[in-house]
């Protein structure tokens, strides 16, 4: 089913929309996983949880950063904020990166 829709988000023109709408997805993705929690292991749905919400942060940074090119329909964000946006956003890549690459998660018997 995710990928039906994801397959779907790439037939809209707009791409605020799609992000939009992506953003919402995402979101109900995350809740669902969060009340289902599919994976036996516990570490498992504990990094499908954390890649969902930044999925959603990148998500929604990017979006904040689109809306702020196109003033006609928006206001305009501020400069700072989207500088604040940009570090934050390079920070969770770091810390991904380095989620991924930490052999505690993966080895272990905690569940």
């Amino acid at each position: 089913m995710r990928r039906l829709i994801i397959a779907l988000l790439l037939f809209i023109d707009d791409h605020q929309v799609r992000m939009m709408l992506g953003l919402v997805f995402c979101l109900i993705s995350l809740v669902h996983h969060m009340m289902v929690e599919p994976f036996k292991l516990k570490k498992s749905n504990t990094a499908e949880t954390f890649s969902l919400s930044l999925l959603i942060l990148f998500t929604a940074i990017n979006l904040l950063k689109s809306v702020d090119g196109n003033t006609e329909n928006f206001r305009k964000i501020d400069n700072h904020l989207i500088f604040i946006l940009v570090i934050i956003e390079n920070l969770m890549s770091i810390i991904l990166i380095l989620f991924i690459l930490t052999n505690e998660f993966f080895s272990g018997n905690s569940q």
